[in-house]
């Protein structure tokens, strides 16, 4: 159970033919949830079949929603951001022609009805029977093992009770057990939250995706297992100095962080079930009572249990065997089919020709009447994955159908012994591993090169935050202060960069962090040291910091997120500004200018502002170093925002002009020009030189400043922030 963060922006899906529009509206109402997602912007016709086959209702609402749909859309697919030279490590890519995928879907098509005609969609309820009471038996065995003092011996049954229930949560939330969706998620609630612990939505939310996108990159959140192992190696770009430490050695440590899966899956149960009733989703909202109540049991019999043990170092030992023990259990299957064999791009053809994603990412154990027990029948990996409503005692009956097909149209079908798949998990573990090696190597030890017209600016990191996880971070907010100013970036750190302040927005998807160049004074340097171990948010890099130098830490800055932190957006900001990161989020996303090129701020025009030719001015540029009257397009430099998009735009173009000294004029607009980057004014959100006025510009009733400039001094800035909170229309 990977949770994964969704973006809920409106896209599009294709159904038989018709694009169907998925705004807010319809995302929240929809059953699955993010399932659908995960077919952003792409084909979903097989996808929507296997899922709601028999379902009226969703049939129903699919039609109204084609024909509110346009037809006439242009979809643009997200590209996904690579690692020259490593691409290849652990990913596959699928050729196939249009027609041949189509001919492979509609035989598929073909295959799938011959399998409801046969009735192996059908469940036999006098097996769920057996199988719930066997579990159940299970658990009283152990209490009556406990209660005559075999504490080990009842930890171990205990531990196989949770395996065996995992199998049955997953078969209620694919909706096998029952025809009806709501007597399914009653039977999860009783066999997943009640006995095992884990949140039946919360397992419906991942693992419906890892279905729907099985082993593609960005789409797949089982794949993302950060910060402790990386699957492939474009996950590494969001790895700092400690993770690149560790991760040479993910293949070792891999098989021993098994048994901590449970624990795991059992905390994010926690963490999802109490948020549910402020869900994004309806259908989660309207569960939340039933499971929060469920889960709040478990744990009731579960403290109990541990209760009537003897001491504290027996209630230890018996909470560690029984939840290790059927974390292994769990794990060693739900490891084997998917991260033994490689993966796919974001954009990959293979969603399109649903039978082939299937095929081409999952690997089927061997079969015997133990492992059928023991795995819960998902050692017919491909035959569930084909057939995710099939109930797990036909599997084996379709199994010889499936390898027919296979054979007939000359795909693959894998399925080998244990130690064979292991080895081949460890092999993946083991590729990325000598990447995150090689990039360890390199981290911290070398000069960072840009290359300018006329020079190489080299610089180096002296102190880089630890342990910052920005895989799924929208702001990365990079406030440039100087060394000595220690005020003012208490001050910010206790008003607009609090942790009060951007825990609530995007989800705590925001990091505040300070850059600064080096300083000669020995005593300053030590307190930044300090500040750094103490508040973890300390960017520094080896030049020495004057005002002379802002165009070097302005690139310096750029050239950090893009190897250690390449958040969707990078907002810059000076050390006097106050920023209310939330109206600047709001005001991004009414752009809609996400994925593409862009900066964004108090933008100044071409033509708008000329170029000072007095020598001895604080701004003056030579004609050598920028000839005409006036600059291009920019972004004044009291904050600014830069697309993810956009930076390697930048950094690309260093080479070919020459740097002045006018920070915000070349960052933002030298180097953007002739280029695919937009600008995005946001005027009335950027206050310059100015107070903070009472009554401000408002958008849908709501104030839109979210930027003032010229605040000097804690006392200023504090005062300032009360004032920019407490602003009204």
């Amino acid at each position: 159970m990977v949770v994964r963060e969704v973006d809920h922006k409106p896209f599009h899906i294709k159904v038989d033919g018709k694009w169907v529009f998925v705004d807010e509206e319809v995302l929240r109402a929809h059953p699955g949830a993010s399932a659908i997602t995960a077919y952003r912007n792409s084909e979903a016709s097989t996808i929507f079949h296997t899922f709601h086959g028999g379902s009226k209702w969703a049939y129903k609402w699919l039609a109204e929603l084609k024909e509110k749909t346009d037809q006439n859309v242009d979809i643009k697919i997200k590209k996904e951001q690579q690692i020259p030279g490593h691409d290849d490590i652990n990913m596959s890519e699928f050729h196939m022609s249009k027609e041949k995928g189509e001919e492979l879907t509609r035989k598929f098509d073909h295959l799938r009805l011959e399998v409801r005609k046969r009735g192996y969609m059908d469940s036999d309820k006098i097996f769920y029977v057996r199988k719930t009471l066997e579990t159940i038996f299970t658990i009283l065995a152990a209490f009556y093992l406990q209660y005559h003092e075999h504490y080990i011996v009842s930890a171990i049954l205990m531990g196989i009770a949770w395996q065996q229930l995992g199998w049955l949560i997953h078969e209620a939330t694919h909706h096998q057990v029952f025809k009806n969706r709501w007597h399914n998620d009653l039977y999860s609630y009783l066999v997943g939250d009640f006995l095992q612990g884990f949140s039946a939505s919360g397992w419906k939310e991942q693992h419906n995706v890892h279905h729907a996108a099985t082993n593609v990159v960005g789409r797949d959140g089982d794949l993302d297992l950060m910060p402790f192992f990386a699957t492939v190696a474009r996950h590494l770009k969001v790895a700092d100095s400690w993770l690149l430490s560790i991760l040479p050695y993910q293949h070792m440590y891999w098989t021993l962080a098994l048994p901590f899966l449970r624990l795991s899956w059992l905390i994010q149960s926690v963490s999802f079930v109490s948020s549910m009733h402020a869900s994004f989703y309806t259908a989660y909202r309207e569960r939340a009572i039933y499971e929060q109540v469920s889960l709040f049991l478990h744990w009731v019999w579960v403290f109990a249990q541990l209760y009537f043990l003897p001491d504290n170092h027996t209630r230890l030992v018996f909470f560690l065997v029984s939840q290790l023990l059927g974390g292994f259990l769990l794990a060693h299957v739900v490891t084997y089919n998917h991260y033994s064999v490689d993966k796919y791009a974001y954009d990959s053809s293979i969603l399109e020709v649903y039978p082939c994603l299937q095929l081409y990412t999952t690997r089927n154990m061997k079969p015997s009447m133990f492992i059928d027990w023991l795995w819960g029948g998902l050692n017919y990996q491909i035959e569930h994955h084909l057939f995710p409503m099939m109930p797990r005692h036909n599997l084996s009956k379709v199994m010889p159908l499936v390898k027919e097909w296979c054979r007939e149209n000359e795909l693959p079908y894998m399925v080998d012994d244990y130690f064979t798949g292991w080895k081949a998990v460890i092999q993946q573990f083991a590729s990325v591993a000598s990447v995150a090696d090689k990039m360890n190597k390199k981290f911290l030890r070398q000069f960072i090169a840009i290359r300018l017209p006329d020079q190489v600016l080299t610089f180096s990191f002296t102190i880089l935050p630890k342990r910052i996880y920005c895989n799924y971070l929208r702001q990365l907010v990079i406030v440039q202060s100087s060394p000595s100013g220690f005020e003012s970036r208490k001050a910010i750190r206790q008003t607009w960069a609090s942790r009060e302040e951007t825990s609530g927005i995007l989800n705590g998807h925001v990091k505040v962090m300070f850059l600064l160049g080096a300083t000669e004074d020995r005593s300053i340097q030590k307190k930044i040291v300090d500040e750094s171990l103490a508040l973890n948010d300390i960017i520094q890099y080896s030049g020495i910091d004057s005002y002379r130098s802002l165009v070097y830490k302005s690139l310096v800055m750029l050239k950090y997120h893009e190897m250690h932190c390449p958040a969707e957006v990078l907002v810059k900001a000076d050390d006097d500004v106050l920023m209310h990161l939330d109206r600047l989020q709001k005001r991004l996303d009414f752009s809609e200018m996400f994925g593409s090129p862009f900066i964004a701020g108090l933008v100044a025009f071409e033509g708008s502002t000329k170029i000072i030719r007095t020598k001895g001015h604080k701004w003056y540029v030579s004609e050598e170093s920028l000839p005409g009257r006036v600059y291009p397009t920019y972004a004044k430099g009291l904050a600014y925002i830069i697309s993810r998009e956009a930076i390697p735009i930048l950094l690309n173009n260093t080479q070919l002009y020459k740097t002045i000294e006018i920070e915000d004029a070349y960052i933002t607009g030298i180097l953007a020009t002739n280029t695919t980057i937009k600008f995005l004014k946001m005027h009335g959100g950027l206050l310059y030189n100015s107070r903070v006025p009472p009554k401000g510009d408002c958008f849908d009733g709501q104030p839109i400043t979210f930027c003032v400039h010229a605040f000097k001094g804690e006392t200023r800035l504090k005062k300032g922030w009360s004032e920019l909170k407490n602003q009204t229309c």
